[in-house]
């Protein structure tokens, strides 16, 4: 979620008329808006589109990325009187709205309200458009999903104390009112103290109060406690008559195997409410559950999940089937055994969905891995293992869609259907189940697919075709519509409408005065990689530059990025705050961003100049750019980068590293502000250790298996051998500013041009105006008294 404010509707908007171009600015980026979830609800009345007013818009700027909720605006459309805009009275016009769940025949709508660090939960009644604040502080739907309506007049909702912070909203700006509250208590000859603690003290931190699961009866103004507890997750049975509900149980440490980034901090427990009787049950004892994994069967009766017993492995753990009733039963234990997905974070996936009442999940049997059916009679190889390679897109109702290399496939309890490797997937999905939602499969009825140009749901209805540069958001069969999103090559966005064959209507267009930019277009640099291999760099050159003018190169590089296509992030509009190639274009700066391929078997600083290297010689030999006037600029590992690279080449005239790591030692033991100021929100040794050992820095063992490997991939051991001028930049807040600040010492004792920028209440990306205004004058300064101005300059 970003940027975004409310604008009218209409075509008007998507052609300005400005007299002429200008260069792509500071002041554009922080203007820009940004569309957000966009849905169409059970009833396929609804369309409901989430938007972000314009970031230097944001009444608050100290709650990190959560700060776009402050900006948050909805807007509703009728499909059935042809899209028309439903009149909203939310109240207070300078709040945050987030759309929450729409109730299952198209009635309400939950909405959450942001003032400030203050979130109310409301519920708007789509047949006037008026709103009723409940009360109620909700949970966000961060780890799963945070509510659920039973009916039209029944909503459930995890809720916190509205007295302590929110684990997943509350990170930004819990430490900056923490810390003052500890100093001032230490001031007053108080006690001002945090407290961790680890193996027979590990649980000494202190937890965030219980919330509450309510059950929210809207016609009688009633509400019933279900349960209490750290509820992460809830889903309500298909049938309504069974919640499930996943809680925070004690820390864990990670095993001594090498840790991953994604590793679970928490154990998690699971809990049934029987919503008839009110009864409350804990089928699984204290199983850990795996988080992603919360699938009811189609008659409600039975509910997939994935646990593992006290502190083994999750490769020794175990698929489970919970009845309604409270009784669960592992699949298969003799014969089964999981075959895991990784997300984004490098954690364990387990997979599984429902054909008719019979779960499938992919698991190895008998050493042979694939999905597996498992019924009375035992597992039983989906397909007779034709789908075996296949990835779980989408399921329900009793059926699954998978996909292997392209072709597409849909199963059944009785058959298997497939379509040609030319028929294109489309999904439109919503953020409804927070992370969960980003790996299960979704939802069958989300699936279009799109053929010579025509597009069906998976029925083989027709839905309106799609225009060459539009992506489908929403479909409704039963209209004959479908809902598009479009962004043109300025980073101009709409939201359009088409209902059967009628001409196509612009509901929504947002930043329209990007029109008037004049952005860098990308030129691919195709070139050869130190080890031989074919590689594509990115070359984005000033918009003005001529034939004959050589602009100074700025080089982005970043470990384990290999684009086929353009950098998406530096397609227009272009709204990273850090690492912008477009900001820099427009400065009169070549922007390169080569490919650099982890190199198996090295380490991580073995030939990073010269992946560099390869592709700034190859950019100088194909377009009109000096590598004499040459720097790095990098972010995050991106920093680690360039500081390596530093120290392995004279070739580099600047170097700008913001939010990087330069002492592999010290990076492996930090820990979050937070962690430290607010114990509650828990440790993230999994995120440090995890990102040392098996994440993108690689180094495979913790520092006190081979302190060498350490060593030689510390920049900072190698600081002597540094020749450019460096800028650093760091948000106090972010994890271990001493990374940034050990390194200026060692420049600053050997007397060597160095410049380090720390920003007060900025994480790991600047936030607030100001800070992003002036890191991006500090950059453009930097640039032009190290490698020049840039041409036109």
């Amino acid at each position: 979620m970003r940027r975004f404010a409310a604008l009218a509707v209409g075509c008007a908007l998507f052609a300005p008329s400005f007299s002429t171009a200008h260069p792509f600015t500071v002041s554009d980026l922080l203007a820009q808006e940004r569309l957000g979830d966009v849905q169409i609800d059970a009833s396929q009345r609804w369309l409901v589109v989430q938007r972000y007013a314009p970031w230097d818009q944001a009444p608050v700027y100290d709650m990190w990325d959560k700060t776009d909720l402050g900006l948050s605006r909805v807007q509703v459309f009728d499909l059935a009187a042809g899209a028309r805009e439903l009149p909203l009275r939310l109240g207070d016009a300078k709040a945050g709205y987030v759309p929450g769940a729409v109730s299952p025949s198209g009635r309400r709508m939950a909405l959450y309200r942001i003032i400030g660090h203050v979130v109310d939960l409301g519920v708007v009644d789509l047949r006037t458009g008026q709103a009723q604040w409940l009360g109620i502080t909700p949970r966000f739907q961060s780890l799963g999903r945070a509510m659920a309506w039973r009916t039209d007049d029944e909503l459930i909702v995890s809720t916190r104390d509205p007295q302590a912070y929110d684990g997943w909203y509350g990170w930004g700006w819990a430490v900056q009112e923490r810390l003052p509250q500890l100093w001032a208590a230490t001031a007053q000859g108080g006690v001002g103290v945090s407290v961790l603690g680890s193996g027979r003290w590990l649980g000494l931190r202190p937890r965030f109060p219980d919330g509450e699961i309510l059950s929210v009866d809207l016609a009688h103004d009633k509400r019933r406690v279900l349960a209490r507890g750290d509820f992460v997750d809830l889903e309500l049975s298909s049938n309504g008559a069974t919640l499930a509900l996943v809680a925070n149980g004690e820390d864990v440490q990670p095993d001594p195997t090498p840790a991953k980034t994604g590793s679970s901090a928490r154990r998690r427990f699971l809990t049934l409410v029987d919503l008839a009787t009110g009864r409350v049950s804990t089928p699984l004892g204290q199983q850990d559950l795996m988080l992603r994994l919360l699938s009811w069967s189609p008659s409600g009766q039975r509910l997939l999940v994935f646990t593992r017993t006290g502190d083994q492995p999750w490769s020794d753990g175990r698929y489970q089937i919970v009845a309604a009733g409270g009784v669960a039963s592992p699949l298969a234990p003799d014969r089964l055994r999981p075959a895991f997905d990784a997300t984004r974070f490098n954690s364990t996936l387990a997979r599984g969905a429902w054909l008719g009442e019979a779960p499938v999940v992919r698991a190895a049997v008998d050493g042979r891995s694939g999905w597996w059916t498992i019924s009375a009679h035992g597992p039983e190889e989906l397909d007779a293992g034709r789908l075996r390679t296949a990835d779980l897109v989408a399921a329900g109702n009793g059926a699954m869609l998978l996909r292997d290399h392209d072709r597409l496939w849909r199963a059944t309890a009785r058959s298997v259907r497939s379509w040609s490797a030319s028929t294109r997937l489309r999904l439109a999905r919503s953020a409804e189940a927070g992370d969960r939602g980003l790996y299960e499969p979704a939802a069958l009825s989300a699936v279009a697919l799109e053929d010579g140009g025509q597009l069906t749901d998976l029925s083989g209805r027709p839905l309106p075709a799609l225009g060459g540069d539009q992506t489908l958001s929403a479909f409704a069969p039963s209209r004959s519509l479908r809902v598009d999103t479009s962004k043109d090559d300025h980073g101009v966005e709409q939201v359009g409408v088409r209902f059967g064959k009628a001409p196509r209507q612009t509901l929504i267009t947002i930043n329209g005065r990007l029109s008037a930019v004049d952005f860098a277009a990308p030129k691919a640099i195709a070139y050869r990689g130190i080890d031989g291999e074919a590689l594509t760099a990115w070359l984005y050159l000033p918009p003005e530059a001529k034939a004959t003018a050589k602009a100074p190169l700025v080089v982005i590089p970043y470990p384990g990025d290999s684009w086929a296509t353009p950098p998406c992030i530096q397609a227009p509009p272009a709204r990273t705050m850090i690492i912008n190639a477009q900001l820099l274009a427009a400065q009169g700066y070549a922007v390169l961003v080569p490919a650099m391929p982890y190199r198996q078997a090295k380490d991580p600083s073995d030939g990073v100049a010269d992946q560099i290297l390869a592709a700034v010689d190859a950019a100088a030999a194909q377009a009109p750019v000096d590598p004499g006037r040459l720097a790095l600029y990098g972010h995050s590992y991106g920093a680690w980068t360039v500081m390596t690279a530093a120290t392995q080449s004279p070739r580099f005239g600047a170097v700008i590293a913001a939010a990087g790591s330069t002492n592999m030692i010290s990076a492996y033991a930090r820990q979050s502000p937070q962690a430290y100021a607010v114990p509650e929100f828990g440790l993230t040794v999994g995120s440090s250790a995890g990102w040392a050992e098996t994440g993108q820095t690689r180094l495979g063992v913790p520092p006190w298996v081979d302190p060498e490997r350490y060593v030689r991939n510390s920049p900072i051991v190698h600081a002597d051998r540094i020749t450019a001028p460096v800028f650093m930049i760091f948000g106090d807040l972010d994890h271990d500013v001493t990374q940034s600040q050990g390194m200026f010492t060692a420049l600053y004792r050997q007397r060597k041009d160095a410049i380090l920028a720390i920003y007060r209440g900025e994480e790991h990306v600047p936030q607030s105006p100001g800070n992003v205004r002036d890191l991006h004058d500090r950059i453009f300064r930097f640039l032009q008294e190290t490698i020049g101005p840039g041409i036109g300059r």
